[in-house]
């Protein structure tokens, strides 16, 4: 199953990038859009179409583990 990113981000803002994905990220979730236990789109796909490096993708997902609202599988 495929999931639309659909994240946008303000080059402009004060708002760090990732700070902004992980924003879009958790609205997706609440939304609907996204389903709890769904996969979520891999960093690259995630990078490419919000037009940020996957290392801001990576710091994005990595500060919603750490808060315990996403978890990583193997």
């Amino acid at each position: 199953m495929q999931i639309d990113v659909d994240i946008a981000v303000d080059r402009k803002s004060n708002e760090p990038l990732y700070k902004q994905i992980k924003r879009g990220i958790i609205e997706r979730i609440k939304c609907g859009k996204w389903s709890p236990h769904d996969q979520l789109p891999n960093y690259k796909k995630i990078s490419e179409d919000v037009g940020v490096s996957m290392i801001t993708v990576k710091q994005s997902v990595g500060a919603l583990v750490s808060e315990g609202l996403l978890y990583r599988k193997r």
